[in-house]
């Protein structure tokens, strides 16, 4: 196992004035209690050393307004998205133009040419669950990072080096489908910004898939993500195989069968299967390697050294869940910080996390004490909480109370 040190990354994305969207640097310098949780078993830590962030100056980040960001096509789709009339979320920030493809690394493999994608109606298509994990095989300790609690499974880094886009998108989050445009999302995107940049192994762990997806079903359809890479680490989540998929890449850099350790280049930056523009999409997968094992990766993407990430249910009183609806994250302690805005799970396609069965996550949040609320027409439900650095904090809300 090799030792990680994270930069201080940052833009959140929040609600401004009316029609408007910012992006903003962020920070945070104080903590607290996280909310009370249930127990769980998890297994025992790992003990690491501790980290010494590296403070990164807070950059003044323009205003764009939503009609920009809706002209842009991006993301897992396909052609161009109108607005969605409801949600009020805009879709995420993507370049309008990028640094043409270059040559990549003399060991990457580049597979295949991609034609414009076609629309196909957005449908689903069932697949066998490909598990791969041999009983017999030794076993790694949960591999806990520095400074995080033993109720959380913070496991693994993050996919993009110091110095890049660090940070998940939050315009089209794990769960989302961004208004009705796109796909249910089974994972997160990082908007690295142009191709070819390194792609890196969140954890140690074996490649189980290297290459192209035009002959084995890893999305919905063949060639979904185009070039991909799935690793199986080095540890199991309460009994059960854990997988890390990278997406869309330009080539790969790794082979079937090859250890790799947290941190080793696997592939390159691109925009195959069907990405409309450069990125990478990632997933985590617990159980099998399979399109409907995913789980919410930001619950286990180690956080920025000052921030932790606020989860939860919204649900109705008889205890089903809110599908697609607002949720709002104010800061109660002093400080610039605006309301930012995310949805729950759209549908029953993705999963909550094993430990929290959530129906949203928003990570990325600077340590301190939090209102959490939704509205319907003119009543709000609300609940404080606080975020601990590098924690989880659990809220509730019911609707209809």
């Amino acid at each position: 196992m090799i030792e990680f040190t994270v930069l201080r990354r940052c833009a959140l994305f929040v609600l401004g004035a009316v029609g408007t969207i910012s992006l903003i640097a962020c920070g945070g310098d104080s903590a607290s209690t996280v909310a009370s949780l249930p127990s769980a078993t998890v297994e025992p830590p790992v003990v690491t050393e501790g980290l010494t962030p590296t403070p990164v100056p807070t950059l003044p980040l323009p205003n764009i307004t939503v009609e920009e960001l809706y002209n842009t096509a991006g993301g897992d789709g396909v052609g161009s998205y109108p607005a969605p009339e409801d949600n009020g979320l805009p879709q995420p920030v993507i370049q309008e133009e990028f640094d043409a493809p270059v040559a990549p690394t003399a060991e990457a493999t580049i597979v295949g040419s991609y034609p414009e994608p076609v629309a196909d109606g957005m449908a689903a298509v069932a697949v066998e669950p490909i598990v791969t994990v041999d009983p017999t095989r030794a076993v790694a300790p949960s591999p806990r990072l520095p400074q995080t609690s033993s109720e959380d499974h913070y496991w693994m880094t993050r996919p993009v080096a110091e110095g890049g886009v660090v940070w998940t998108d939050k315009f089209y989050p794990y769960g989302s489908t961004r208004g009705g445009t796109l796909r249910t999302h089974h994972g997160v995107e990082f908007n690295v910004g142009a191709y070819d940049v390194p792609i890196l192994a969140t954890a140690d762990g074996t490649v189980i898939f290297a290459g192209l997806d035009d002959e084995v079903m890893l999305g919905p359809q063949l060639d979904f993500y185009g070039n991909t890479v799935v690793i199986e680490h080095d540890f199991l989540y309460e009994g059960q195989p854990v997988y890390s998929l990278y997406g869309h890449l330009n080539g790969v850099t790794v082979g079937v069968g090859q250890n790799v350790n947290g941190g080793d280049i696997v592939g390159l930056s691109g925009a195959s299967g069907i990405a409309d523009a450069v990125h990478l999409h990632f997933e985590v997968r617990v159980g099998a390697n399979d399109y409907w094992s995913t789980r919410n990766p930001v619950l286990w993407l180690w956080p920025f050294p000052e921030d932790g990430t606020i989860v939860g249910r919204v649900m109705f009183p008889d205890g089903s869940l809110a599908k697609e609806y607002p949720v709002f994250i104010h800061k109660i302690d002093p400080g610039e910080f605006p309301v930012i805005q995310t949805l729950t799970y759209a549908d029953d396609q993705v999963n909550g996390d094993d430990r929290w069965p959530e129906n949203f996550a928003y990570d990325d949040v600077e340590a301190g004490r939090y209102e959490v609320y939704t509205k319907i027409g003119n009543k709000e439900y609300n609940v404080e909480v606080v975020v601990e650095r590098r924690k989880t904090a659990y809220v509730e809300l019911v609707i209809g109370e």
